[in-house]
């Protein structure tokens, strides 16, 4: 089984953010038993499925790489489905643009369907062209400069998840979204990855049937 940790500390459904085993005592105040069971629920939720995905993720791949690339494979196609089968059984959200909040881990994150949904297919897309380049022999190596822009772009992406927080914390809808931010972030993140891509050395025919990196020459 999957244990966590009584005293790990997260963001509750209420948005306030206290030890893990809070979660029924913070539901119940406004929903009884039912209430506490619902918000112990939502808020072990999401750190299952995140147990979840890594675990898929682990046993299918052979090696730190493809194991990472299979994790946001997962990761997207579960967050595409997600609101795909919201829509279907809920019919939510009414639009794109609709508020939701995406995680409650380590605070609240909010923003419209769209924002995730976004990052989403970005991290199928991107995942998929790098399995593909592997598959053909190149060695997927990354300079120093190019994992410090992908980190640059994915903080400026957490960071409008994070920006309205507090007032969703509060149980307001924000007045907006920052995507001014977002889509700096979002769009810096494909610009790195496709010039660090076409830096990636080419395969081989031989290391393409075999699925390995081509050998290193000798010096």
């Amino acid at each position: 089984g999957i244990n966590f940790p009584r005293d790990l500390y997260v963001a509750l459904c209420d948005g306030s953010r206290q030890k893990i085993n809070a979660a029924w005592y913070v539901g119940s105040l406004d929903g009884g038993s039912s209430g506490g069971a619902e918000c112990l629920i939502e808020t072990v939720r999401e750190l299952g499925t995140l147990v979840m995905l890594y675990c898929v993720a682990r046993i299918s791949g052979r090696d730190r790489w493809e194991r990472f690339l299979h994790f946001c494979f997962l990761f997207g196609i579960w967050d595409i489905f997600y609101y795909l089968w919201l829509k279907v059984f809920l019919n939510w959200p009414e639009s794109i643009l609709a508020w939701d909040i995406l995680f409650l881990i380590p605070i609240p994150w909010v923003g419209p369907v769209l924002a995730p949904i976004l990052v989403s297919v970005t991290l199928v897309a991107g995942s998929l062209i790098l399995m593909k380049a592997r598959a053909r022999g190149r060695e997927i190596r990354f300079s120093r400069l190019a994992w410090t822009g992908a980190l640059a772009a994915t903080g400026l992406v957490l960071l409008s998840f994070f920006w309205n927080f507090e007032i969703a914390a509060g149980g307001k809808v924000p007045a907006g979204f920052p995507w001014w931010l977002f889509l700096t972030g979002w769009t810096g993140g494909w610009v790195v990855f496709l010039l660090a891509l076409r830096k990636l050395p080419a395969g081989t025919d031989a290391a393409a049937t075999a699925g390995t990196a081509p050998p290193e020459s000798a010096p």
